[in-house]
């Protein structure tokens, strides 16, 4: 079952400042996947048993909506648009598609979901100083530590 996206059009609507119908296939497929990427940085889903969205943090939601918004004005990923003697060039990152920039990083990592339960301390002894142990010598066997 899918799960549902972290934004809805109308935020993608207001931050676009285009008119986009509520059930625009293309705007909901670009919010879901907006939505997955965001959940993947930050190991979590928002949704409760019943798949329904809980509390999302308004920065998780401004993130997918920029994530989206660029998708949404630019979906074949473009790096430079050219019109008569004007053009304008894109950053690289572009052409990847769906991507979360560093600050976007940044905001996804202070809602990452932190691991908890039972984990392993590795240990490493270097030496030991307290190392005091005595070899007591015993009868046609090896040594007993004491």
């Amino acid at each position: 079952m899918a799960l549902p996206a972290l934004a809805d059009i109308d935020a993608l609507e207001a931050w676009t400042g285009d008119t986009i119908a509520g059930d625009d296939p293309r705007a909901l497929a670009v919010l879901a996947r907006a939505s997955a990427l965001v959940r993947s940085e930050c190991g979590r889903t928002w949704v409760d048993d019943e798949n329904a969205l809980e509390a999302v943090p308004e920065p998780i939601e401004g993130v997918v909506v920029q994530v989206a918004a660029r998708v949404w004005r630019n979906p074949g990923g473009a790096i430079q648009d050219v019109a008569g003697p004007f053009s304008a060039r894109f950053a690289e990152s572009v052409a990847d598609g769906l991507y979360l920039t560093d600050t976007e990083r940044k905001i996804c990592a202070q809602h990452r979901l932190q691991a908890s339960g039972m984990w392993v301390q590795p240990t490493t002894r270097l030496s030991d100083p307290y190392d005091d142990t005595e070899w007591t010598p015993t009868a046609g066997g090896p040594p007993f530590p004491w």
